[in-house]
């Protein structure tokens, strides 16, 4: 139960995340995604979903590194898929007792 609470909180909380890194960095806010990404890092991990976690960690370390002036625009999309592949399985997860398909951890 706790696990399975865990994991519908990352999806309500992270779905999203590849629009909001996407329109923090076209307003300029290369920090506050470096931190976004660095939330959905330690989360991911703590969860499994091993290729989510690092591909958020490759965008924080360009955003927040010493080379923190790295291009992103690469990463993006893949962030996107994985944030897609993980999430996706989430979303009926907690609206009734029947266990959803479990969620891609990137690790097949």
């Amino acid at each position: 139960r706790l696990f399975s609470r865990l994991l519908v909180d990352f999806a309500q909380t992270y779905a999203g995340a590849a629009d909001q890194l996407q329109a923090l960095l076209d307003a300029g806010e290369r920090r506050r995604a470096g931190v976004l990404a660095h939330s959905v890092k330690g989360t991911a991990d703590t969860l499994g979903a091993g290729m989510l976690a690092a591909t958020a960690a490759a965008i924080e370390r360009a955003l927040l590194g010493d080379d923190g002036d790295e291009d992103v625009g690469p990463l993006l999309p893949r962030f996107a898929g994985e944030l897609h592949k993980f999430c996706r399985p989430l979303a009926g997860l907690g609206r009734d007792d029947a266990p959803p398909e479990a969620p891609s951890t990137g690790r097949e």
